[in-house]
């Protein structure tokens, strides 16, 4: 209840309102605030999550083939989907595929490099590990008994 008076005229006014009529339009709005906030916490949560897995999806198969190039086992055909993008995300798909592509053939041919190095190494060490034997001088007393037991042989005539 309310009360106001006007000296003037001598009056006293006195006002009452009921307590839910002045409440009830507020709780109304406070109510339709809340539900609309909720609805579009909800929306924006939902929106945020399909953006990210786009997003998200092509970084992993990114990582993914990361790994595999460092497992020796990259594909480039695993990452067509994120290099078919006309973003950024899909530029770097692009280049990584290249850039493995051209990894892995030049690990193949460094590959096929240290083996023929291998066979013409070992063929050194070979040739190093005979003319280690042949000139000791226990090899050279012994060729020279050879030699001499071949002038000594009786020959076939």
């Amino acid at each position: 209840m309310q009360t106001s008076t006007i000296p003037e005229l001598g009056w006293i006014l006195v006002s009452a309102v009921p307590q839910q009529e002045l409440a009830g339009p507020g709780r109304t709005i406070a109510l339709q605030q809340l539900i609309m906030s909720l609805a579009i916490l909800v929306l924006g949560l939902g929106a945020g999550l399909l953006l990210s897995r786009r997003i998200v999806r092509p970084v992993e198969d990114i990582t993914k083939a990361a790994v595999d190039l460092s497992n020796d086992t990259f594909d480039a055909a695993n990452l067509e989907r994120a290099a078919k993008r006309s973003d950024e995300v899909g530029e770097l798909a692009r280049t990584f595929q290249r850039m493995g592509t051209e990894l892995v053939e030049r690990e193949r041919k460094l590959r096929e490099q240290v083996a023929k190095l291998t066979v013409v190494i070992d063929k050194t060490k070979l040739a190093q590990s005979v003319d280690e034997i042949t000139e000791t001088d226990y090899f050279q007393r012994i060729k020279a008994q050879a030699d001499e037991l071949r002038k000594n042989k009786p020959t076939k005539d």
